[in-house]
């Protein structure tokens, strides 16, 4: 585990959880400008390569002693392609409704679900692997989606005014809210689930490391596609 492998203290692995919060959001920004002076498929194809090259640094940082600051930049770079892809694969879906005339955002949301159940599965499977290769490794796949036909975003109309439209802004707000606090509960739980597990100031002789990835995001809510960076937990 990486916690281990870098002699983190509880505070600090909390501090490398937050900072793939922070820059997932800064990540969501990002895609939200590089749709209002391109498109929607430039941002997808952004975020895939700010994931490889991501899992890329963080195969080299995931080393030992010496390569901690590798390790965080390699987190950094990743955590903002995270958010953007988030951002950007949800405007696909919108973009994709449009043009079906029909929804299908629900679809896409239920595929990642699947897409993270997966991921988990393979992850369990290949608990044998190497961190840093398994970094690695991961990063092909996110190149290889590079190929893969995305559409442009429907940018709708440019000179729309929020308030002219009526734009409901009291319940959007309050839905975020709700929001963010699901994901603060979400994100706790699978995050120092493993750690709690794993810890033997719980159990007298803790089961082994779960495996190379991220936990899961519950079932309830959407985990991503991706098997995800080394465990930092």
């Amino acid at each position: 585990m990486i916690q281990h492998l870098f002699g983190l203290s509880e505070l600090a692995l909390s501090g490398l959880r937050l900072l793939i919060v922070l820059l997932a959001g800064a990540g969501s920004v990002l895609a939200e400008q590089i749709v209002k002076r391109s498109d929607g498929a430039l941002a997808v194809q952004t975020a895939l390569v700010l994931i490889a090259l991501g899992l890329v640094v963080l195969g080299l940082g995931a080393r030992g002693a010496g390569t901690l600051p590798v390790f965080v930049a390699g987190l950094g770079v990743y955590g903002v392609g995270v958010g953007a892809l988030d951002a950007g694969a949800n405007m696909q879906a919108v973009a994709l409704e449009h043009r079906l005339g029909r929804p299908v955002l629900p679809s896409f949301h239920a595929a990642w679900t699947l897409g993270g159940l997966l991921a988990t599965v393979v992850a369990l499977a290949f608990t044998t692997i190497p961190y840093a290769e398994g970094a690695l490794a991961q990063a092909l796949l996110p190149l290889a989606l590079l190929a893969a036909p995305f559409l442009r975003a429907d940018h709708g109309v440019v000179s729309a005014d929020p308030e002219r439209l009526g734009v409901p802004w009291r319940p959007i707000v309050l839905v975020g809210i709700a929001l963010v606090l699901f994901y603060m509960v979400d994100t706790a739980t699978t995050a120092w689930g493993p750690v709690y597990l794993g810890s033997p100031k719980v159990f007298d002789h803790p089961p082994p490391p779960p495996g190379r990835s991220p936990s899961p995001r519950c079932p309830i809510s959407r985990p991503r596609s991706w098997p995800g960076p080394p465990a930092i937990v």
